[in-house]
């Protein structure tokens, strides 16, 4: 018998372990320095419209695959068509060295408004081209 229709699905340990190593850090105690940073980040984010991109994550079994770049994607192509840039704001350097390869360019190095958190905002124009995934 399979599972139940609804059920989750089981997590694997690799996220299991790194869901326990990194939720503690989210919890409230957190939230004024997480408002405090999204406030001085605005200031380095794109005037007018913009996509920012939140989260995207593979496994690490799974990197450099080309997953991340296939997933991102058709979301780059519509900014692309919309005329608008795209943003992120990069908490650590392997995640901006991947998106340096999808156009992306770095355009603040600062730290979290309470000082523990390397941050970079990384910014790609409309249409730089994709490199071949």
């Amino acid at each position: 018998m399979g599972r139940p229709a609804g059920a989750a699905t089981p997590v694997p340990a690799d996220v299991a372990a790194a869901l326990e190593r990194e939720v503690p850090r989210l919890h409230a105690d957190r939230a004024d320095a997480v408002a405090r940073t999204e406030a001085e980040l605005a200031a380095a984010l794109p005037d007018g419209p913009y996509w920012r991109l939140r989260a995207l994550g593979t496994r690490p079994r799974s990197r450099r695959r080309g997953l991340g770049g296939a997933v991102l994607s058709p979301v780059l192509a519509r900014c692309d068509a919309e005329g608008v840039p795209a943003a992120l704001v990069a908490p650590a350097w392997a995640i901006v060295r991947f998106a340096r390869g999808l156009g992306f360019e770095v355009t603040q190095a600062t730290r979290s408004a309470d000082g523990q958190l390397p941050l970079w905002v990384a910014v790609r124009p409309p249409g730089v081209p994709m490199p071949e995934l």
